[in-house]
């Protein structure tokens, strides 16, 4: 009994002495796993990491590769610290542009997702460059009753520069057909809108309902034969049968 009770009380210390052991490995374990955590964040914090483009530009590019920055500042220069929070580089992504634009209240129900937009800048005064609106803003702002759009715009060529200004026309309406004339065509008279078409040499008056318009045409909703011979100068001294020669 003796002797049974002396080799349990060395089998209880030597499982003391292995959880001992036991406990110590772990620890150690747990050390190196810090020192290993500590060391992989230094080697983190010695890389210059590009973000990861936004779902936008993801629908443009077929894969990450594909996404080309363009270094628009350097923040940092040689031998001087760096950090997270100042950064090193600031980049832009331009090849794909955000267009934004304040579009006024009236024209909310016409204003839609998906619509094509033409871009126009200074730089380049004869091209027009096509873009999508991506976002209509859900609110009107109510100081000046306008709301936010947001529009993509391809620029693979990089003819576009990233916080330049540009001018756009949203494209609510497309009427392939639409029948157009000289501004000039167009008088207005005592609440009348009418113009003046030639017919078997003579001056023949027509009144009007006018559409949409730019600084040279002007849409004609309603009947007019489009190979109509227009009279744009000269109609202060026209009225109906007035004969007429075209020069």
């Amino acid at each position: 009994m003796d002797q049974a009770y002396a080799d349990n009380e060395v089998a209880k210390a030597t499982v003391d002495q292995v959880k001992i052991e036991a406990q110590t490995n772990i620890a150690k374990a747990r050390e190196q796993a810090a020192i290993l955590d500590t060391a992989r964040q230094r080697l983190s914090d010695t890389k210059v990491e590009v973000p990861a483009p936004s779902v936008a530009v993801s629908k443009v590019a077929r894969s990450p590769k594909e996404v080309d920055y363009a270094v628009a500042d350097r923040m940092i220069s040689e031998g001087e610290m760096a950090s997270r929070a100042k950064g090193v580089f600031r980049l832009v992504i331009d090849k794909l542009l955000k267009y934004k634009a304040a579009v006024p209240e009236h024209y909310t129900g016409q204003v839609k997702v998906g619509q094509k937009v033409q871009i126009h800048v200074e730089a380049y005064e004869n091209k027009a460059f096509e873009g999508v609106v991506s976002r209509v803003s859900p609110t009107v702002d109510r100081l000046s009753r306008t709301f936010q759009v947001e529009v993509l715009v391809p620029n693979l060529a990089r003819e576009l520069k990233p916080g330049g200004f540009a001018k756009a026309a949203i494209l609510t309406r497309v009427e392939p057909q639409a029948k157009t004339v000289p501004v000039e065509a167009i008088v207005t008279a005592v609440g009348t809108t009418k113009i003046f078409v030639v017919q078997d040499g003579k001056a023949h008056v027509l009144e009007v309902t006018t559409g949409a318009a730019d600084p040279k045409w002007v849409e004609i909703i309603g009947d007019l034969d489009p190979n109509s011979q227009v009279i744009t100068s000269g109609q202060n001294q026209l009225t109906e049968g007035t004969r007429v020669k075209i020069r």
